[in-house]
């Protein structure tokens, strides 16, 4: 909205603390409020002050977000923000969107994670897999600003125009999950049908990332530490090669990943600053586009029973969601 020739958002990331507009004192006083702590964001959901279901799951998102740059515990401060509103999609879509994406100091990512459906797929495809912006051999981000999902998007769109690729079959996994099905929204030129794979990411609900992978063993990054986070996020350990894991293993020893995880998560503090507040927002954005215009092409969905990290529940919450707009 726009005051006295100003634009405002109804909630925004303000320097370390959370921004909203008081929807309470609406259309007689305009009047922004500033929360700092967790329990301030807490009350503004519970208060009222902050309403509409999207709007809710930002300042959601944004609160979790606080409470790891305050460093208070998480498992705490999510229950207290979810307690706010516990029936709402859209909250718990916010505290959803907390997972790291550039420079995990506990797992690499690169390509490779594809390897073993190169050989079939390619009988049949040409196949290309991308390690995305910050990941694998890609660079990394040129600015703090690109530290963001938003930039993973322009990334990956970008390098199927380099490609000269359209109406392409786009496959995510995880986060990847969620990176096609944004892509798929945003550039359907790119985009001939759209697979997700398992990512609670992408699903409204709440993943048990922050459970299951809670406390690797040390050193982190190395090679038995990758692969204990590797066979829990798996129902079966049977995949995990001593290739896959030297891969890893060696991408994260290169001094530009061990530069995106001090920038993420140590000296740089991006998680908090940049990367979720802003992925909080583009996750409620984009459960809007679902509801509203649906996926505008064929959209398969693919989720193990028996996922770890990612229950059976949120992908048939996705299911759902999807299936308002597209034929079943």
């Amino acid at each position: 909205m726009k005051v006295n020739g100003t634009q405002y958002r109804a909630v925004w990331w303000d320097g370390g603390a959370v921004g909203y507009i008081d929807q309470r004192l609406l259309p007689h006083r305009f009047e922004t409020v500033t929360a700092g702590t967790t329990l301030a964001v807490a009350d503004a959901i519970t208060g009222m002050a902050v309403r509409g279901a999207p709007t809710i799951g930002v300042m959601a998102g944004y609160g979790l977000a606080l409470a790891s740059l305050l460093g208070e515990n998480f498992d705490s401060a999510y229950g207290l923000l979810n307690s706010t509103r516990p029936t709402a999609v859209n909250l718990r879509a916010g505290l959803d969107a907390v997972a790291p994406h550039f420079g995990s100091p506990d797992a690499a990512d690169c390509a490779l994670d594809w390897a073993t459906n190169f050989d079939r797929l390619s009988e049949r495809y040409p196949v290309y897999a991308i390690d995305k912006i910050g990941q694998g051999y890609s660079d990394i981000p040129k600015t703090d600003d690109d530290y963001t999902m938003a930039a993973v998007v322009r990334h990956a769109c970008a390098t199927l125009d380099a490609l000269g690729l359209r109406k392409t079959h786009l496959v995510g996994h995880s986060r990847g999950g969620y990176l096609v099905c944004r892509m798929t929204l945003e550039r359907p030129d790119l985009a001939a049908t759209c697979t997700i794979v398992d990512s609670n990411s992408c699903a409204p609900g709440t993943g048990r990332n922050e459970v299951v992978l809670a406390n690797p063993p040390e050193p982190k990054l190395g090679k038995e530490s990758q692969r204990w986070i590797l066979e829990r996020y798996s129902y079966s350990p049977d995949h995990i090669t001593d290739e896959w894991l030297d891969a890893l293993v060696a991408i994260a020893a290169q001094p530009q990943y061990r530069q995106t995880v001090d920038r993420m998560h140590e000296s740089g503090q991006l998680r908090f600053t940049r990367f979720l507040p802003q992925l909080a927002d583009d996750k409620s954005e984009m459960f809007g586009w679902i509801r509203d215009r649906g996926m505008q092409c064929p959209t398969q969905l693919i989720w193990g029973y028996n996922d770890p990290t990612a229950p059976v529940e949120l992908g048939r919450a996705l299911f759902d969601l999807i299936a308002l707009r597209e034929r079943r």
